[in-house]
């Protein structure tokens, strides 16, 4: 479900892109959604040297 808001009419050129890119965006993430639903895509394994340490969490 779309959490964009509707655009404007009197939006400008900057604002109508964003708009655009967001709905591609929202599009392309329910795509990789059913397709890892489905099993036909692998989210990669997770690295943990990406973690970051519990102080930084603090």
């Amino acid at each position: 479900m779309s959490r964009r808001s509707a655009l404007e009419e009197s939006a400008d050129e900057a604002s109508r892109a964003r708009y655009r890119l967001d709905a591609c965006l929202e599009e392309h993430a329910r795509h990789a959604e059913w397709l890892v639903g489905h099993a036909y895509l692998v989210p990669p394994a997770f690295d943990a040297r990406l973690r970051r340490p519990p102080a930084a969490l603090a």
